[in-house]
Formats: structure tokens, C-alpha cells, sequence
């Protein structure tokens, strides 16, 4: 008996779900009465879609109304999806309510969107001819200002690399142009392939200014070193360059430990650090942090796909000429930029700079500690180098360099601000008056202090050119006789 009864309920619901496809088609046909042979309703078929489409509207709109109280919103107020949920179910609500007059509507409406459609295109021409004719200079100036805004960005806060476990990022092993890789992402370094298993190994870490931006493979540090130590070690030597765009010292670290993990020991590790930590502590408000935090915090956590869809109808009217031509009537023709609210760091978040600056390296000088640690661990020497800016230090600067010390390029604005210099050479100064000899920091601040000719190379007051390249590793040079020369000898007559 059972088993029958269910078996009618399972007909009836059927049959409940065969009449409403049947009405619903009905109504399609309807709206549509080209392609099917139904042209019209009967009066209980058009009172059944009423009444159906009254319900399930009224539905909409009360649980858009009521999507807070019943845990169906994702946040406190009225949010984006309730709204599109209540007008949903407004026009299901319109739809009962016109009945026999909604394919009309339905044909009005769309005459309404396609004249729309017509008016935004012939506005779009408008402001194209108006904008050629007012200031195609200004116009052309902004374009290339935007191009140019636009690589800066991608070179500061996009990494060309890839994704990497640990470390955040790493080189694309495809990264085109005269700057090559390894298929591990690490920059090539002339030289080094070719020297044989017993060859002594040199690890060298640090940020873009060890990678060698800016100059090719034959004049990175790592090079200069390759071409230099196998004359004053006596025996072969591999270097090989580990130095990765916008890392900082606990990024180092962590690639030493990943390369140790592996079996890939050093009988050298070479650090050259200081701009990078002092950066990412610049913009983030705090040590330690990795370049770029809050950009990819956002990332992981979600929250940037959420600000960009907030922004997306001003984004995209911003691109289209007609946004052009509103600003170009705002800037009355000038194409003025707008101003913009003030970049965070440090001091806007109402810190102390000197503060800052003693966490900074402190933390520093940990990773330091970490690093000596794992070399006395698997026998590998340690150099640490404070690398040298255009900020600190006493060089007679050009007049390029000193337009790079003062901001004058768009690409590295900072530069120009006091709080950034202060934090600077106010970290400079704990790595130069550095007390402890078992954990030593070799400062490079003054390297360049009697040298007149360019050193600084682009506008962030830490990339050499080749010259400054060959300067450092001559300077490294010489602490590496003098750190490792005997070791070298031992090792050499151990294999």
C-alpha cells in the first residue's frame, strides 16, 4: 500500500512539472510567435504564468529584504547581490502584473536598449573628434604618461617571475632580453657552467642589485666575481648567482635552506642586502615583511577581486573617450593628473623612523645569525655585505645621479621624500657601528666615495652600472682571500 501511494505522489509531482514545462513553453512561444505554430494563451494558462511568476517574485523580494536576518547576506547592510536578487524578482512582480500587454513592453524595451545602444556610440565618436580637436597634444602626453605609469607598476609591484613555494617568487627561466636565466630562474653567469665538479662553489644572494639589473649577464657582481677569483683562489671556481628582483633577507635565507634541502652545498655563501629590508619595512610599517605584502595579502585573502569590482563602472567609464573628455573639460583642456590621497608608509601609520629602523635591522642581523648557523652546520663560509645607495655615503654625485637622489624620476617618487633617506641612513648607521665580530657586516656605504664618474644606474639609487659591478666584487674579493684563502688551500688538498 505504501509503495503505491508513493508511486502516485511520484506521478502527481511528475505530471505537476510536465504542465508548468508545457505552460512555460506556451509563454516562450508566446513572446516569440515566429517560431512555433501557438500564437496565443488561453485565459488559464496566462492565469497560471501570472500567478506563477506573482509568487516567485514576491519570494525574490522578501528574501532580499530579509537576507540579513535569515544568514543569506554576506555582510551587514544592503549588499550587491540582495539588490539583484529584489530586482529579479520586481520584474517577475511586473511581469504577472502586465499579462497580455508584456510582449509589447518586452519589444519596447528592447528599442529602448538598442536606441541607447546607438546614442553611447555616437556620443563615443563625439568625444573622440571633440578630444582630437581640443588638445591632441595633451592627449597624446597622457597616453604616454599612462604607458609609462603603467610599466612602473608592473616593474615595482609585479614581479616577471613565477609563483615559487616559499619564496614568494622566482625569475621566469623565459624572461626574454639580454638579462637570461638558468632553468631554475636564477640569472646566468658567464663562466660558471663550465667549471668542473671539484670546482670551488660560491652561492651570492640578495635583491635586484645582485641579479644585475640593468646590465648584461658578462657585468652582474656574480660575473665580476667569476672572472676574478679563480686568479686569486688558485683553482677553479663556480659562481652562481642566486640574487632574485625585490627579495629581502628572509627570502635569501629560505632559498639557501631550499638549496641545502637538496643537497646542493656551498663552500662559499655571498649576502649583499640593505635596500630591500629597508623598503619593504618603508612600505609595510613594519619589519620583515616580504616586497609588495599588502598587494598580495589581498590576493591571497580575496579582497582585491572585491575592491576592483566596487571600482569597475568608474574604471571602465575612465577608458572610454567620453571619461576622457570630462576630464579633459575638468582640467579645463590641461589633462591635469587628479590628486591623488597620500602613498602609506611609515610615518602616515605614525611611526618613528629610528624605531623602525633598529627592528629592521635587528631582524636583519637574525637571518644573519640563521645563515652562520647553517654554515657551521654543512661547512660552508659566510660573507655578509651591506650594499652601497646613492643616499648614503659621501660620492661626488653627477648630475643624473643627483635628480635620482632628489626624485626627480617618476618611476621611484620616494626617493624625494625625507622620511625614506632618514630611514635609510639611519639604518646604514647601526650596520656601520655594528659591535658584534663573531657576526660580521662588511659596510660598502663609502665604496664609492672618491669616484666621480655615474655609478647609480637607473632611478632607484641601488642598481650599478658595470663599473659599480666591478667595484664590489673587487671589494668582495678581497674579503674572500682573506676569509677563505686557507680554507680553500685545505679543501683543494682534501679532494
Amino acid at each position: 500500500m505504501r509503495s503505491r501511494r508513493r508511486t502516485d505522489a511520484a506521478g502527481c509531482l511528475a505530471l505537476q512539472i510536465l504542465l508548468s514545462i508545457k505552460y512555460w513553453a506556451a509563454i516562450a512561444c508566446y513572446l516569440h510567435p515566429g517560431k512555433w505554430i501557438v500564437t496565443d494563451l488561453s485565459d488559464r494558462c496566462l492565469r497560471f504564468l501570472r500567478n506563477s511568476a506573482l509568487m516567485l517574485g514576491s519570494i525574490f523580494v522578501v528574501l532580499s529584504v530579509a537576507g540579513g536576518l535569515l544568514g543569506l547576506s554576506a555582510g551587514g547592510g544592503f549588499g550587491r547581490n540582495q539588490f539583484l536578487v529584489a530586482l529579479a524578482g520586481s520584474a517577475l512582480i511586473t511581469a504577472s502584473l502586465l499579462g497580455r500587454r508584456l510582449p509589447s513592453v518586452w519589444r519596447g524595451f528592447g528599442l529602448l536598449l538598442a536606441n541607447l545602444a546607438a546614442f553611447a556610440f555616437a556620443v563615443e565618436l563625439l568625444s573622440l573628434l571633440a578630444i582630437k580637436a581640443w588638445n591632441p597634444e595633451g592627449l597624446l602626453m597622457r597616453a604616454r604618461k599612462e604607458r609609462i605609469a603603467n610599466l612602473s607598476e608592473r616593474d615595482v609591484s609585479v614581479v616577471p617571475g613565477h609563483y615559487r613555494s616559499y619564496l614568494v617568487w622566482r625569475a621566469d627561466p623565459l624572461l626574454p632580453g639580454r638579462e637570461s636565466t638558468d632553468r631554475f630562474g636564477n640569472r646566468t653567469t658567464p663562466g660558471g657552467e663550465s667549471a668542473d665538479s671539484t670546482a670551488f662553489q660560491v652561492f651570492t644572494f640578495g635583491g635586484s642589485a645582485m641579479w644585475g639589473s640593468g646590465v648584461p649577464d658578462s657585468c652582474t657582481v656574480a660575473a665580476e666575481l667569476q672572472k676574478i677569483l679563480p686568479d686569486i683562489l688558485g683553482r677553479p671556481v663556480r659562481v652562481t648567482n642566486y640574487g632574485q628582483l625585490s627579495w629581502v633577507s628572509t627570502q635569501e635565507l629560505i632559498c639557501l635552506l631550499l638549496e641545502l634541502r637538496e643537497g646542493r652545498i656551498p663552500d662559499l655563501v655571498v649576502f649583499y642586502d640593505g635596500f630591500n629590508d629597508i623598503w619593504s619595512s618603508y612600505a609595510a610599517g613594519r619589519a620583515g615583511e616580504h616586497h609588495d605584502f599588502s598587494m598580495i595579502e589581498s590576493r591571497v585573502e580575496g579582497t582585491a577581486i572585491l575592491a576592483w569590482q566596487a571600482n569597475l563602472a568608474g574604471e571602465v567609464f575612465n577608458r572610454t573617450n567620453a571619461g576622457q573628455l570630462v576630464h579633459l573639460i575638468r582640467t579645463s583642456g590641461t589633462l591635469a593628473e587628479p590628486d591623488h590621497p597620500e602613498t602609506s608608509y611609515y610615518i602616515t601609520m605614525g611611526l618613528d623612523a629610528e624605531e623602525l629602523a633598529e627592528s629592521t635591522f635587528a631582524l636583519y642581523t637574525r637571518n644573519l645569525g640563521c645563515i652562520q648557523s647553517l654554515g657551521e652546520a654543512y661547512g660552508f663560509d659566510c660573507l655578509f655585505f651591506w650594499q652601497p645607495v646613492i643616499w648614503c655615503g659621501n660620492k661626488p654625485l653627477t648630475a643624473s645621479e643627483d635628480s635620482i637622489r632628489r626624485g626627480g624620476d617618476e618611476c621611484f617618487q620616494a626617493a624625494g621624500n625625507p622620511a625614506w633617506s632618514q630611514l635609510l641612513i639611519s639604518t646604514q648607521r647601526l650596520a656601520e657601528g655594528w659591535p658584534d665580530s663573531s657576526l660580521r657586516v662588511i659596510d660598502l656605504t663609502h665604496l664609492f666615495d672618491t669616484t666621480e664618474a655615474e655609478i647609480y644606474c637607473d632611478a632607484f639609487g641601488c642598481h650599478l652600472n658595470p663599473t659599480g659591478n666591478r667595484m664590489v666584487a673587487e671589494a668582495m674579493a678581497g674579503e674572500i682571500i682573506e676569509a677563505c684563502g686557507n680554507s680553500t688551500g685545505e679543501r683543494s688538498a682534501e679532494q
